[in-house]
């Protein structure tokens, strides 16, 4: 069982470090490409199918106070961002901004359809004036700035119910198909409709969530095969090498517990020395493992890809692998189980870590005695 476990924590270790490299590796190229924000803006160009109403939706000035670019200058030759989008955006501000633009449009079209105002005459002006003074002066007392107040509120014109704000946009727009759908029955409950636009985005958010979650393991996973190339990680002889070795069983489980139950209080400057000296004892421990190439024995390889080895030798490129031109498919399989590995996350494999240690220190669960037989 011991023998099996620490098998396991040297895959978990090792799938675990180029996980971590994998992952920050693609962390730095979606935020050089933007790709968190252009996977938002391609999921709420979707919901409102309107270019002109995606562009006045990034134009507003909510959305705008959350725009932030971090490749504000040109980067290797990359043009600078002159229009940095959001990478996240909550349902509450979607929803607002939504019926801000929609109410905006109304209005426009309202303008547009009512006629010009007659020009302004003085007297008619003043007598308006002098009228509504009198009004407010007998209505309103001088003390009382509440019952002005609740005056004016009842004077003001009712705010556009969601449903006449529906109508505003153009007939035959998917978006007014769609916001018609939403709020039938709730037309006039402005805080249900409300609701009901939140929970469509919120909806819309998680299978664009699900897309870019599938698409970063496909970018992890061509990470991982890179990685399991360059540092020749090949899980088949990890295990092989783990499985054969006690002493690699014993070093990689002490790395393994100190990674995975870091010290509690901080790094100080004081201890730098130590943290320099424990650093190298990692290295020199994971050196028992089968991974990497070294470059002096890497001559004999190069010759035999390019010239071939007609006797079919063994060519010593590792410290403890040999090439063959049959261990062609051996390694590929392998590289490619790493990969897959790497394409888990790095979350995964921490737990995994986690689980299989706890499992080795705490021992397995001793065996129940027997119940006494009653008679």
């Amino acid at each position: 069982m011991q023998q099996v476990l620490g098998v396991a924590i040297g895959i978990a270790l090792v799938c675990l470090l180029l996980s971590i490299i994998a992952s920050h590796v693609q962390e730095v190229g979606a935020a050089f490409t933007a790709r968190r924000a252009a996977s938002l803006e391609v999921a709420i160009h979707g919901m409102l199918q309107d270019p002109d109403l995606l562009a006045k939706f990034y134009g507003h000035p909510l959305i705008q106070n959350i725009s932030f670019s971090p490749l504000k200058l040109p980067v290797f030759g990359r043009k600078a961002q002159k229009t940095p989008r959001p990478t996240y955006i909550s349902s509450k501000l979607f929803s607002r901004v939504l019926a801000t633009i929609i109410q905006e449009a109304r209005d426009v079209t309202v303008a547009a359809t009512q006629p010009a105002p007659p020009a302004p005459q003085p007297e008619i002006a003043v007598a308006v004036a002098a009228e509504v003074a009198a009004v407010v002066v007998a209505k309103v007392p001088d003390t009382d700035a509440g019952k002005a107040a609740a005056v004016a509120k009842e004077h003001l014109p009712p705010a556009p119910t969601f449903a006449q704000l529906i109508a505003a946009l153009p007939d035959g727009n998917p978006l007014k198909q769609r916001l018609r759908t939403l709020v039938l029955g709730i037309e006039h409950d402005a805080a249900a409709c409300n609701l009901a636009v939140e929970e469509w985005y919120d909806g819309t958010m998680d299978r664009v969530n699900g897309l870019y979650k599938r698409d970063t393991q496909w970018i992890l996973l061509g990470l991982g095969l890179v990685l399991a190339i360059v540092c020749n990680a090949n899980l088949f002889s990890v295990t092989s090498t783990l499985w054969r070795s006690q002493a690699a069983r014993d070093e990689v489980a002490s790395v393994a517990q100190m990674y995975a139950c870091p010290p509690e209080k901080a790094c100080t400057p004081d201890d730098i020395a130590s943290y320099t000296a424990a650093r190298q004892s990692v290295e020199n421990d994971l050196k028992s493992l089968p991974i990497g190439y070294q470059l002096s024995n890497a001559k004999p390889y190069w010759d035999f890809v390019l010239h071939g080895n007609p006797k079919d030798q063994k060519m010593d490129v590792g410290a403890h692998l040999s090439w063959l031109a049959g261990d062609w498919s051996y390694k590929l399989f392998g590289w490619f189980l790493t990969a897959i590995a790497v394409s888990l996350g790095a979350p995964f494999w921490f737990d995994m870590l986690n689980k299989v240690i706890n499992l080795r220190l705490n021992g397995a669960q001793p065996a129940k005695a027997d119940k006494q037989k009653t008679h």
